[in-house]
């Protein structure tokens, strides 16, 4: 079983999700509001990161002293995963469980699931659940990205963002994937709006770790609503290739960050950490399609 397709009710907001992957690869009504992969800008739709987020320091992580390779954004998105139960009507959950390459990189058991729901005409809900024998150190991210419809690269403007706040406080995330510690304001416009440009992009990245932005609402050129992301997670990162000078941009929720160069601890301590602590962990955000 390659794809699933989930749906409302009436049928009207459809979902397919590469199972394998645990990847959606379309979210829509009459169209999708999802990147369509094109690999001459970046081949993917909506990967999940774990269990880790951006870039280790030198790729690997340090548990207890003893080294492991650990690719950028974790392995999460690289080995398979089995659906657990749904898959069809307006639920899916997928799961991947600890194995023999995990353990290459990662030495614990654990159980991780990303649940789907469609909740009514517009909403997607995503749940990711994680549990583990044991006190398991990890992090959680979405990497949503989401076309932006009639895209030109001479246009001045190829969208809009708007926010929670009339400014985004970013840390810098340079194109080698790591933290690094100078912090740029961006003041937005009226309305709490960013304009998405050619050059929005150029240091790679927008990093907000003050957690404010609870929701983000992609507008067209025009400014009418395309989607919405609301989340409740500590971290809020905003992507788009060559600049910003691209046909979609991502907005992705993370519990947890990227490492900070030369960073040698141990991965249990890393900023924004999370833990299981003997029990299940779970967190939940929503695609609204508007």
């Amino acid at each position: 079983m390659a794809k699933i397709e989930i749906a409302d009710k009436t049928g009207a907001l459809r979902m397919c999700i590469d199972v394998e992957n645990a990847e959606p690869e379309m979210i829509g009504r009459e169209r999708n509001v999802l990147w369509h992969g094109d690999p001459a800008y970046w081949g993917k739709h909506d990967p999940i990161l774990f269990p880790t987020i951006g870039n280790s320091w030198e790729q690997r992580i340090v548990v207890e002293g003893k080294t492991y390779p650990m690719p950028k954004h974790g392995f999460g998105q690289r080995l398979p995963w089995h659906l657990a139960s749904g898959g069809y009507g307006s639920s899916a959950t997928l799961e991947l469980c600890n194995s023999e390459e995990s353990g290459k990189h990662y030495p614990f058991p654990f159980a991780v699931r990303q649940r789907f729901d469609i909740t009514d005409e517009k909403t997607v809900k995503v749940t990711w659940e994680v549990e583990s024998s044991l006190n398991l150190p990890f992090m959680m991210g979405a990497h949503p990205a989401f076309e932006l419809p009639d895209f030109n690269p001479d246009d001045e403007v190829h969208g809009y963002l708007q926010f929670d706040t009339a400014d985004i406080v970013s840390n810098s995330v340079l194109p080698d994937g790591f933290l690094h510690p100078e912090q740029t304001t961006i003041a937005l416009e009226e309305g709490n709006i960013l304009p998405l440009k050619n050059d929005t992009f150029a240091c790679d990245t927008l990093l907000d770790i003050r957690g404010m932005n609870k929701k983000v609402t992609l507008l067209d050129k025009n400014r009418k609503p395309i989607v919405a992301v609301t989340h409740d997670m500590p971290v809020l990162a905003l992507w788009s290739p060559k600049h910003g000078c691209c046909p979609f941009v991502c907005i992705e929720p993370w519990c947890g960050i990227c490492d900070v160069p030369g960073y040698n601890g141990e991965f249990a301590e890393r900023q924004h950490i999370q833990h299981t602590n003997g029990k299940m962990w779970t967190t939940a955000y929503t695609i609204e399609v508007l």
